[in-house]
């Protein structure tokens, strides 16, 4: 399937439609399903194939940055990176050790309760499969947890704890942790750092746990980072190994290399950007006879997303394409 939009980089719906940044990386989702809608509303769209806690081929997410694709996916310098909420309430900041074997890791959130970091390699579910380290400051000691989040309830500790403590504080309502682990621990329970994009989930409490224990989150949020340094998104298909667009003649595509492609090579896209019109115009291409969609977001989550979605009809060639917003995961 194969369908071209254009949009404003800034549509009078700021509530629903987030702006196209031209000056800094975004996180796109796309998912491609394998059946038509057989009705012109998003509510009707059949689900695409989820699978609990693993990468599902037909969902996926990335740092893209459309005013420079030849860095959409750069987060860190080589050696020392980090990543910071909007507001700041929540940072995390990490260096690699001079050998190159392991990385000092600081969390800090504006909390006096427990703070927590994870890393998935699989998205949206990046609490499915998550390498999660969970700590909290009582007294001046300090309590780290190495754990594993395989769903929405308490990730469970590791049998085996890589972490290793350096330091914790708890001053003027900030509670900050450091601690290290190597890239590859041989856990099965904990991700290997490489050099390319992870899925990072980040949450912190009102209060401390106790033991392994702790209550509910009072905040969370997830992003993207590259660890050990940047990871162009661009691909390097080539046009033979690209689908062919129903509509190719309607469809001008400056180049056959996409200026992305999943991993999995079901979903293509590229985009020109129109200074003069203050628009973008978007070609996507899904392996599917179905339905295709993209969308927009500060997390690589369903979840508060501005999404497109769109399809051809096989009964009448008739082309449906609705702009939507995801409030959630249904």
């Amino acid at each position: 399937m194969t369908g071209q939009f254009s949009r404003a980089l800034t549509t009078n719906q700021p509530t629903q439609d987030y702006p196209i940044n031209l000056t800094a990386p975004m996180i796109v989702i796309w998912t491609v399903s394998k059946t038509s809608a057989p009705s012109g509303t998003a509510q009707d769209i059949p689900k695409h194939s989820l699978f609990t806690g693993t990468q599902d081929p037909t969902y996926g997410a990335k740092a893209i940055h459309f005013g420079n694709p030849s860095t959409c996916a750069q987060q860190t310098t080589a050696s020392v990176g980090g990543f910071s909420t909007p507001s700041g309430d929540f940072t995390a900041s990490w260096v690699l050790s001079a050998d190159g074997r392991s990385v000092n890791i600081t969390m800090a959130a504006t909390t006096t309760g427990y703070v927590s970091l994870g890393f998935s390699a699989t998205a949206p579910l990046m609490k499915a499969n998550a390498d999660t380290y969970v700590g909290w400051v009582i007294g001046g000691v300090c309590t780290l947890l190495d754990s594993l989040s395989t769903s929405y309830a308490i990730p469970a500790v590791d049998a085996h704890n890589d972490l290793t403590l350096i330091s914790c504080s708890e001053v003027a309502g900030k509670t900050s942790i450091t601690f290290s682990r190597l890239l590859n621990t041989g856990d099965a329970n904990d991700i290997v750092i490489g050099n390319s994009d992870l899925f990072l989930v980040w949450a912190y409490g009102s209060s401390d746990g106790s033991g392994t224990t702790y209550t509910k989150h009072l905040a969370t949020g997830g992003g993207i980072a590259n660890i050990l340094g940047s990871n162009s998104s661009s691909s390097n298909s080539t046009s033979s190994s690209l689908p062919k667009a129903n509509n190719s003649a309607t469809f001008p595509i400056t180049s056959t290399v996409p200026q992305f492609a999943s991993s999995t090579g079901n979903f293509f896209v590229w985009w020109t950007i129109d200074p003069l019109k203050k628009s973008v115009t978007f070609t996507m291409i899904g392996r599917t006879p179905g339905w295709v969609s993209i969308g927009f977001s500060t997390m690589p989550l369903m979840s508060t997303s501005d999404v497109v979605v769109g399809w051809v009809s096989d009964a009448n060639g008739g082309v449906t394409l609705i702009d939507s917003w995801s409030p959630d995961y249904d």
